[in-house]
C-alpha cells in the first residue's frame, strides 16, 4: 500500500501580491538603498534565471527588492521563527565583505552584520572558480580585506558561515550571463547548461529573448 503525498497548500497570491507592494514601497521610501542600477544586472543574470529554475521544478518562488542582505533577512524573520539558511557563491560572500556597500550605515559593516546575523541566520557557502583557473576559492581561502580578517574568522568559527562541501564541480564553470548570451544567439548549447524542465519553459514562454530556429 502507497501512501499518498499530503495535499499542498494553495498559495494566496493576492496576500503575496499585497506583502510585495507594501514592501517596495518601503524600499521605494528608504535612504539606505543603494544604487539600484548596481544591482540590477545581479537581478536579472542570476536572480531571475535561478527563480524560473526553481519555479520549473515545481517551488515556490518569491523574488524580493532586497538588495541588501540583512534587510532580507529582517523580512524573512518576520514570518518564520525557525532557523533561516541563505546560501551564496563564494564571490557573493566576498562582496559582503566590502565596505563600501555600508557607507549609509552608522555602524558600517559591524551594525550591517548585527542585523544579519541576529536572528539565528547562517550562510551557506558554494565554491567559485574563476574562469581559467582550476583553484575554487571556498570559505578556507577567501581573501578578505586585512582589516576585516579577525571578523571574518569569528564568523566562520562561530559556524554563521559554513562551507557546502559537496559542490557539483561540472556546474562551476556555468555562468548565467554566458547562458543569457546564448539564449538571444540562438545558440543550441545554452541546453546543455540548464535543467531539462527550465529549457523547457524558456522555450515554451520565450524568455531571455529565445526565439525559435528557423526551419
Amino acid at each position: 500500500m502507497t501512501a499518498s503525498a499530503p495535499a499542498r497548500e494553495p498559495v494566496d497570491w493576492g496576500v503575496v501580491k499585497a506583502m510585495l507592494r507594501r514592501d517596495l514601497g518601503a524600499i521605494a521610501r528608504s535612504k539606505a538603498l543603494l544604487l539600484p542600477m548596481l544591482f540590477l544586472p545581479t537581478v536579472l543574470l542570476v536572480l531571475l534565471p535561478l527563480s524560473i529554475g526553481l519555479a520549473a521544478n515545481g517551488k515556490t518562488v518569491l523574488i524580493s527588492d532586497y538588495f541588501e542582505y540583512y534587510r532580507l533577512a529582517a523580512y524573512l524573520s518576520q514570518h518564520s521563527k525557525r532557523k533561516i539558511g541563505i546560501v551564496m557563491g563564494a564571490a557573493s560572500l566576498s562582496d559582503l565583505f566590502d565596505e563600501k556597500y555600508y557607507s549609509d550605515l552608522e555602524g558600517g559593516i559591524l551594525e550591517s552584520f548585527g542585523r544579519l546575523f541576529k536572528n539565528d541566520l547562517s550562510l551557506y557557502i558554494y565554491p567559485f572558480r574563476k574562469p581559467g583557473e582550476e583553484a575554487l576559492t571556498t570559505v578556507e581561502t577567501l581573501e578578505v580585506a586585512p582589516a576585516l580578517r579577525k571578523l571574518y574568522g569569528y564568523l566562520v568559527d562561530k559556524g554563521v558561515i559554513q562551507p557546502l562541501d559537496n559542490p557539483n564541480e561540472s556546474c562551476l564553470s556555468i555562468f548565467s550571463r554566458d547562458v543569457l548570451k546564448k539564449i538571444k544567439a540562438n545558440d543550441p548549447s545554452w541546453e546543455a547548461a540548464v535543467p531539462p524542465e527550465v529549457a523547457e519553459l524558456i522555450k515554451r514562454k520565450g524568455y531571455f529573448g529565445y526565439r525559435k530556429p528557423m526551419r
